[in-house]
């Protein structure tokens, strides 16, 4: 009886960590998605930038 409550506890502790691991990729590969998003937006933003300035040296 001892045995198997060891058993038990133990693969309920293991199927814990799984949990933890799986949890903890999603969270990197959704950190990564918005990561890469900023970078993109971040780049729109210094383009759009660019190109106003240079418009404005132009008279705009």
């Amino acid at each position: 009886m001892l045995i198997k409550c060891l058993l038990d506890n133990f693969s309920s502790y293991l199927c814990e960590l799984k949990g933890r691991h799986r949890l903890r990729c999603e969270y990197l590969e959704i950190r990564e998605y918005f990561t890469s998003a900023a970078d993109c937006w971040q780049e729109q933003d210094d383009e759009l930038l660019e190109q106003i300035e240079k418009g404005t040296g132009e008279g705009w």
